[in-house]
Parts: C-alpha cells; structure tokens; sequence
C-alpha cells in the first residue's frame, strides 16, 4: 500500500512569484540575445512589432495585398504585438529567398482578446534558408496603432511611423511552431510569391 504523502503547512507553498520569474528564465534560455530583448518588451504590452528585410528609419502606410482576394483595407503600418509574427515576416520575405517563397502567417482571435498564430511554409523552404538570413524588427509605441476591429493579433497606424527601436533578427528567431504548407499548383501558387520587400 502506497504511502500517503504528508500534508503541508500553508508556509511551504512555494512563492509563484519567484516561481514565475524562474520559469521565465529558463525559457528564455538559448535564445539569442535579440530575441530574449524582444520578448521582454512583448511581455510590457506597451509596443507592437513589425518586421521587414529592409532598414529604414521612417515606416510608410502600404497596400497590404490577400493573395484571394486582393487588396486588404486601406494602406497602413501593420504592426502586431506577437514578437514571432514579426520575427517571421522579418525573415520569411523576397530577400532571404531570392527565388521567391509562398507563405502563411495569420491569427485565429479568441472573444478573451488572446489570439493563436499560425505559421506555414513549403515543405524543406527552411533548409534553402541560409544561417545567415537576417531581418529587422521595428518597435512602435502601442499608442500609435490602432488594433484591427475583430483581430487581436493586428494593428494598424494610417501614418508614416518611426520606429523606438529597431532590432536585427536572424533564422534562429523564427518561430517553433511554422507548419507545412499543402502544395500548390495553381495561378494563386503564382500570385502568392514573395519576390518584393516593402517595409
């Protein structure tokens, strides 16, 4: 017969606090420094993110454009306060894959305001993905975006925008949880080619 295990006074519940912040460090462990800086200020909640391959210093609105169904609402600065979207929109682009690459990042929003992103590309595009693929993260005050009605992973500012700080990311940034895309073979396949960067 196992042995009961002994009820514990109410002093040796452990601090959560302290639990909390222990955990955080171990997460964080063997991201690179980048990284971690990026997820730190995710955690403030007071900055949104967007990534891009070029470095400029002034971010113009631009026509986002639904490979389906075309042009995606009024030009804007899009911005998310996810670090991963940035970090996959910073690397995953016409520059890091010259020849061109088919993606899909998108966000499913929760009625709690949460949201779960969702990551695909071809399958094996990330082994043609040089180690030394590299992008920027731009990081906007919260308070000059606007959040996308209905779309808790997406902001949006009608303005140019400077960026508080811009962050160099690379391939090892990317995203865990980036699935396979199904192929495709037709025109959209075509349409869908990431040949350009615009920030």
């Amino acid at each position: 017969m196992p042995t009961p295990s002994p009820i514990l006074p109410w002093t040796a519940v452990p601090d959560m606090e302290n639990f909390e912040m222990k955990e955080n460090a171990e997460t964080l462990k063997g991201l690179s420094s980048e990284k971690q800086e990026l997820l730190v200020m995710e955690k403030e909640e007071r900055y949104v993110f967007h990534g891009t391959a070029v470095d400029v210093d002034l971010l113009n609105p631009q026509q986002a454009i639904d490979t389906e169904r075309g042009p995606d609402g009024d030009p804007a600065v899009f911005a998310s306060p996810s670090t991963d979207f940035a970090i996959f929109h910073a690397i995953v682009n016409g520059k890091n894959f010259p020849e061109g690459i088919v993606s899909s990042s998108g966000a499913t929003s929760h009625d709690d305001g949460s949201y779960e992103l969702k990551f695909a590309l071809p399958k094996n595009s990330l082994s043609l993905l040089s180690d030394t693929a590299t992008g920027w993260v731009y990081v906007f005050d919260k308070k000059n975006f606007v959040q996308v009605e209905g779309r808790s992973a997406e902001y949006v500012s009608r303005v140019a925008v400077q960026p508080l700080q811009k962050i160099r990311v690379a391939k090892r940034d990317l995203p865990a949880n980036i699935g396979v895309l199904a192929p495709r073979t037709d025109a959209h396949a075509n349409a869908a080619m990431n040949k350009g960067s615009n920030p």
